[in-house]
C-alpha cells in the first residue's frame, strides 16, 4: 500500500508540472519516451486541475477526435506530403540523384516536419505521428517490391532495416538543428539530405531556409486540419521560394500580361488546385455519387465517354441541382488533367488512365482561372 501511495505521489508531481515547451517535445517525438510524457488532452487555454492531470497521464481521457478519423487523417496527411514534394527542384537544382534513396531522403525529411507539429497536439498528436511513420513504412514496402522484383525478401528485408536506422539518425539530427542555429542544421541536412556529397553551401542554405519557413507554416495551421484534415491549409512554400523574402523580392522579374487565359488552361488550373485540396472526384461512379449528395461546385464531363447511360445521369442531375457543367472533347486528356497520369522528367505526361467524368468539391482557393470559369457560365445563363 505504501509503495501504491508513493508511486501514485510521483504521478501527481509529475503531471502538476508545467506543461513541457515544444522544443522538449521535439527531442521525444519519435521515441517510446514521448508516450510517458505528460502532455495535456484538453484545450491548451484551459488550466487543468491536478485530478485532470493524473487521468491524462494514465490515458484515462478521451481524445478529442475519434481514432478513426485521425487515422485516415494521418494517411491523407502523409499522402499530400508525399505528392506535394518538389522533387524536380531537388534532383535539377539541388543535384540529388534520381533514385529510391532520394526519394526517401526527401519524404523522411518533410515528414519530420509535420511530426515537429504533431509533438504539441498531446496524446492525439503521438497517435497521428505513430500512424503517420506507419504509413511510411508500408509505402516503402510496397516500393521496395516493385522496385525490387527478383530480389530475395531477405536482401529487401536488409534494405529497409538500413533506412530505418537512417530515419532514426535523421530525426535525432534535425531535432538537434531545430532546436540550435541554422550551422548545426545545415549540418544535419549535409549529412542526411546530401549524403555529404556537396561543397556548394548555396544549396544547403536553400533547404535551411525551407525548412524555417515550412515549419512556421505548419505551426500556422489548426489542430483540425492537422490531425482529422479538416479546413481548408494554405499554400505550402515551394523549395524555389526558399531564397527569403528578400532575395525573392529582388530578383521577381516584373509581371507581364499575357492576354487573357484560354478555358483549357483555367480548368487546368482550377483542377490542379482542387487536386492539392483533395477537392476531386473522378470516374463516372464517384462522380455520380457526389452529385447525388449535392457536394459539387463543378462537373467536367468528356464527350467522347463510352457510357451513355451514365452520360444522361451526369446531365441529369446537374441541372437538377445546378450544377455547373462543362464539356472537353478528349477523356484521356481529362485524366491527365485530374492527375491519372505520371510526369516524367522532361515533364511529360506518361501513362495517362482515361477520365470521362471530373467532379470539383473544393475549389481550394480563388484564382484568375476559377473568375474565368465562372465568366464563363455567366456568360451562358
Amino acid at each position: 500500500m505504501f509503495r501504491r501511495c508513493r508511486a501514485l505521489q510521483t504521478i501527481i508531481k509529475q503531471a502538476t508540472c508545467n506543461r513541457p515547451s515544444v522544443k522538449y517535445q521535439v527531442l521525444n517525438h519519435y521515441t517510446r519516451k514521448m508516450d510517458c510524457m505528460y502532455v495535456p488532452a484538453t484545450n491548451y487555454g484551459v488550466i487543468a486541475t491536478a485530478t485532470e492531470k493524473v487521468k491524462d497521464k494514465l490515458g484515462m481521457t478521451p481524445m478529442r477526435y475519434p481514432k478513426a478519423k485521425m487515422y485516415w487523417g494521418a494517411y491523407r496527411l502523409y499522402m499530400c506530403a508525399v505528392e506535394l514534394i518538389d522533387s524536380d527542384y531537388f534532383v535539377k537544382e539541388l543535384g540529388l540523384p534520381d533514385t529510391f534513396n532520394s526519394w526517401f531522403l526527401m519524404t523522411e525529411l518533410h515528414l519530420w516536419m509535420i511530426m515537429v507539429r504533431l509533438g504539441s497536439e498531446g496524446r492525439e498528436g503521438r497517435y497521428v505521428r505513430n500512424q503517420l511513420i506507419q504509413a511510411l513504412w508500408s509505402d516503402i514496402e510496397v516500393r521496395s517490391k516493385k522496385i525490387g522484383e527478383g530480389v530475395s525478401s531477405t536482401v529487401r528485408k536488409s534494405g529497409v532495416q538500413q533506412l530505418n536506422e537512417h530515419f532514426q539518425g535523421a530525426l535525432f539530427g534535425y531535432d538537434e538543428g531545430l532546436l540550435g542555429d541554422d550551422y548545426i542544421l545545415s549540418g544535419a541536412i549535409w549529412r542526411n539530405v546530401f549524403n555529404k556529397d556537396t561543397d556548394e553551401p548555396e544549396k544547403i542554405e536553400t533547404v535551411v531556409q525551407y525548412i524555417r519557413k515550412n515549419i512556421k507554416y505548419l505551426e500556422s495551421q489548426s489542430t483540425e486540419i492537422i490531425l482529422v484534415n479538416e479546413g481548408r491549409p494554405q499554400k505550402l512554400t515551394n523549395m524555389s521560394d526558399a531564397e527569403g523574402d528578400d532575395a525573392g523580392a529582388a530578383a521577381a522579374p516584373v509581371a507581364v500580361d499575357s492576354g487573357p487565359m484560354d478555358m483549357n488552361t483555367a480548368v487546368q488550373e482550377v483542377l490542379k488546385n482542387a487536386m492539392v485540396h483533395d477537392g476531386l472526384s473522378r470516374g463516372l461512379h464517384e462522380c455520380a455519387k457526389t452529385l447525388d449528395k449535392r457536394q459539387a461546385h463543378l462537373c467536367i464531363l468528356a464527350n467522347n465517354c463510352d457510357e451513355p447511360m451514365y452520360v444522361k445521369l451526369v446531365e441529369a442531375l446537374c441541372a437538377e441541382h445546378g450544377i455547373n457543367l462543362l464539356k472537353v472533347e478528349d477523356n484521356k486528356k481529362l485524366g491527365e488533367w485530374a492527375g491519372l497520369c505520371k510526369i516524367d522528367k522532361e515533364g511529360k505526361a506518361r501513362k495517362v488512365v482515361s477520365c470521362s467524368c471530373v467532379v470539383v468539391k473544393d475549389y481550394g482557393k480563388e484564382t484568375q482561372a476559377l473568375d474565368v470559369l465562372n465568366e464563363y457560365f455567366k456568360s451562358k445563363r
